[in-house]
């Protein structure tokens, strides 16, 4: 099973509410939650710095997306049910897009649905280069919310105290409180 596009952005609305309220969307995906992390994407060591930087800006990679879903999976009551923003930005699709951020800086994204061990896997829609990360997810009770920024070497993760924890404990991630309210770092 792979992605379905959407015409019907209803379930996005409350993204687009929250950036018409001024919350950095594209970079922290929603507001509310109890807790924020930023996932550092890990460097490949091979890479010199420029090619590093280059590798890790608005994707997670294919292993550590699957083992953030696993996780995220544990923390929502509708892992079979949720949402996938990819950033459209050379518009390939005539579909109806979200669009995210002021006038000067608007993201558009299409929408997808799907479970969220299908993350990643967009069906016949263009991939945009290298990346595959979807820019946002969220599952359909909104229990939690994640946004990848497209110039961005982190993940914003917003969600319940104990999907947080989760994310501390776990080796695989590299994870650092945020707060919402306060300019966050490129790096």
């Amino acid at each position: 099973m792979t992605l379905r596009p959407l015409t019907d952005l209803g379930p996005a609305d409350w993204l687009a509410a929250a950036d018409s309220a001024g919350f950095d969307v594209v970079s922290l995906g929603a507001p509310g939650f109890d807790a924020y992390v930023r996932l550092l994407h890990p460097l490949d060591p091979d890479d010199d710095e420029e090619q590093a930087a280059l590798n890790v800006e608005g994707d997670l990679g294919e292993a550590l997306l699957a083992s953030l879903c696993e996780v995220l999976a544990r923390h929502t009551t509708t892992p079979d049910h949720a949402y996938f923003c990819r950033w459209d930005e050379e518009q390939l699709d005539s579909g109806r897009r979200l669009l995210i951020g002021g006038r000067e800086s608007a993201r558009a994204y299409l929408v997808f649905e799907g479970p969220l061990a299908e993350a990643g896997h967009w069906g016949g829609h263009p991939v945009h280069g290298w990346i595959n990360s979807p820019n946002l997810l969220w599952p359909a009770d909104r229990a939690w919310c994640f946004a990848t920024e497209i110039d961005l070497p982190w993940t914003g993760i917003g969600g319940p105290q104990a999907l947080i924890d989760e994310l501390h404990t776990d080796d695989r991630f590299d994870v650092v409180h945020c707060d919402p309210r306060t300019d966050q770092p490129y790096r």
